[in-house]
């Protein structure tokens, strides 16, 4: 779509070293599972002081909450959306990508956006 479509807030998380072309990072969409994509951008501070950017980002926290904090609940993956070759899997990933990703899922949602941190995926 040339760059064109609507952008959606998420976490960024690191390099994707073995998904993808190069130049692939790994992302942390609403949807609490970690995706592989090449276009991404990050949220400049004059977009984070918009109400839609404002908007975007309470909703995505809300929505990452629900997964990071879930003690013992069902959770609707939507495993479905998510195209097979850029689901994320523990067993292909180096050890630097899993330290920043357990230093993310250890740390409460407001944390989570850092303003450096969140990008705009683009879809």
């Amino acid at each position: 779509n040339g760059g064109l479509g609507v952008n959606h807030i998420g976490q960024w998380l690191g390099v994707s070293h073995r998904v993808g072309p190069m130049m692939t990072y790994w992302v942390l969409p609403k949807s609490g599972i970690p995706i592989s994509v090449n276009t991404v951008q990050m949220v400049t501070n004059a977009e984070q002081q918009t109400d839609s950017i404002k908007q975007q980002m309470q909703r995505w926290t809300a929505d990452v909450s629900k997964i990071v904090d879930a003690k013992s609940t069902y959770i609707n993956w939507g495993k479905e959306d998510i195209p097979h070759q850029k689901m994320f899997d523990f067993d292909d990933e180096d050890d630097e990508f899993m330290r920043n990703f357990g230093m993310l899922i250890q740390m409460k949602a407001t944390v989570l956006l850092h303003t450096h941190a969140m990008v705009c995926v683009r879809k």
